[in-house]
């Protein structure tokens, strides 16, 4: 009789450890489920205001003058960019890829890689407009017609250019304002 006591006891300690094990495993499993998605939820807080902030600086700068342009008109303007400006997104890269939302992350991938884009053209054109410059100073101090005639055909160059500005930002435009109402579609712009 001790012996079968002493089984069945033995029994019941174990179902109850195994229990509890199952239950500590699943309440672990559940938190770092939580902390994951508080995790991915600060990330997209983070995109939002990095994304609103730095769109809304460079509409209200460059952008306008951009936004603005003629067709067939030249951006003889130098932009200032003398830093990497995406900061959440490049530190944060490896957690991108946990975004559940497919749509919502290709968006975000889409809209940094448009603004990447849209600066490497931006440089590209302050070089286009150093040239400009360095031939119109060349012109003034010589008054030669050749000098001349070399930055009209660099101001040319950067016409043709400005169209390729122009339909970038464009892009940018309507991918950037979709990522933000996405984003305030799921609730990032309040606290969670």
């Amino acid at each position: 009789m001790n012996l079968l006591s002493a089984v069945v006891g033995g029994l019941i300690a174990g179902v109850f450890s195994i229990l509890a094990t199952v239950v500590t495993l699943n309440h672990q499993k559940k938190k770092r489920k939580t902390e994951e998605e508080d995790l991915i939820f600060g990330l997209l807080q983070a995109i939002y205001d990095e994304v609103d902030t730095l769109w809304s600086r460079f509409r209200d700068t460059s952008g306008s003058y951009i936004g603005n342009l003629e067709p067939g008109s030249a951006f003889l303007f130098l932009v200032p960019i003398s830093q990497d400006y995406f900061i959440v997104y490049k530190n944060n890269a490896h957690l991108i890829g946990k975004i559940k939302d497919n749509d919502l992350r290709k968006a975000i991938v889409s809209t940094y890689t448009k603004g990447s884009g849209l600066i490497d053209s931006l440089r590209m054109n302050n070089l286009m407009v150093e040239n400009v410059e360095h031939w119109h100073q060349m012109f003034l101090q010589t008054k030669d017609e050749t000098h001349q005639s070399i930055m009209n055909t660099h101001i040319q160059q950067c016409a043709a250019y400005a169209s390729k500005i122009s339909e970038s930002y464009n892009d940018l435009k309507t991918e950037t304002e979709g990522l933000l109402r996405r984003l305030q579609q799921k609730g990032v712009t309040y606290l969670k």
